[in-house]
């Protein structure tokens, strides 16, 4: 008996290790890549001072790729990246993580680790989605998307604004108006005010649900990605609604808080003359002579009856 249970609780022991080193195995992992040049006194500042407490903090959940752009390989993941991403600002260093893109030493400091922990909390995050990075297997890089034809490319957005903020107009002026020209019906935008309490709500629980670093509007959602500022959206939503319809589009997000607000929020319909009365129409000229003949005819097959 006391064989069994000792036998039994190995197992029960050897179990648990296992199911925790599996939890282990599975926890997310966020992946970065670093574009320096040996010659750069910012970049080594970065390597030297911001990276490594990092990495110590973080351990197998960081990885970060240094890339060399003064040798061919690296010059042609820059050139990538500047192609993909079109960041206002080039140069190096210049670090790229999920759809983010921090240049200097300055703001690298400043944005990496809430982004870190933004997509610790989402699983993690894998490599950008650019050629031919040194070191990394072709088959861990992100699938090149599929072109699909055009007309049954949909890309729906859902686009927060304030009649107060000027970003918004200014986002709606110059980049959506772009945008709408460019894909005409196969852009679709839900535009949702957060002045209003159903809109407000709705907005909350959206950034509940996507943890971005910054609030505010305009803010803009595109699938798996939530763009907010006056920055971030109109630099990068043009690049983010060209890779959805290469890939076949995207839809809104399925949120049971989305579903609510449509249901709560009927959509306007269009707006059409409103109907006259029927008494209204027995006022006008027309109508009254109509009146009078229906009632001549009628005192006329009445005489008609009597007299035969």
């Amino acid at each position: 008996m006391s064989r069994y249970l000792f036998r039994s609780s190995l197992l029960v022991v050897l179990l648990l290790t296992f199911l925790a080193g599996g939890v282990k195995a599975q926890s997310p992992v966020v992946h970065a890549v670093l574009l320096y040049s040996p010659t750069c006194a910012h970049c080594h500042k970065v390597m030297e001072e911001v990276l490594p407490p990092l990495r110590e903090r973080y351990g197998a959940q960081l990885e970060i790729l240094e890339v060399n752009v003064q040798e061919p390989e690296g010059s042609a993941v820059y050139q990538a990246t500047l192609e993909k991403f079109k960041p206002a600002v080039r140069g190096v260093p210049m670090l790229v993580i999920g759809e983010d893109v921090l240049v200097g030493s300055v703001q690298i400091p400043e944005r990496l680790p809430e982004l870190i922990e933004y997509y610790l909390q989402r699983d993690g995050i894998g490599w950008p989605a650019l050629p031919k990075l040194p070191g990394v297997p072709e088959s861990a890089l992100p699938p090149t998307p599929t072109p699909v034809p055009a007309s049954d490319a949909i890309v729906n957005l859902l686009y927060f604004q304030s009649p107060s903020c000027s970003g918004c107009r200014q986002f709606e002026n110059e980049v959506l108006t772009q945008l709408r020209s460019t894909y005409a019906d196969r852009l679709q935008v839900t535009t949702i005010s957060t002045t209003d309490a159903a809109g407000r709500k709705l907005y909350e629980a959206v950034v509940a649900y996507y943890k971005p670093s910054l609030e505010g509007v305009p803010a803009v959602v595109l699938g798996e990605t939530m763009l907010v500022g006056n920055r971030d959206v109109p630099e990068k939503l043009p690049g983010l609604v060209d890779e959805a319809a290469a890939a076949g589009g995207a839809l809104l997000p399925d949120l049971p808080a989305l579903e609510e607000y449509f249901a709560t929020t009927p959509t306007p319909s269009p707006t059409n003359p409103p109907a006259q009365p029927r008494a209204a129409l027995t006022n006008t000229p027309w109508a009254m002579l109509g009146i009078a003949a229906l009632a001549l005819v009628a005192i006329a097959l009445v005489i008609f009856r009597i007299r035969h």
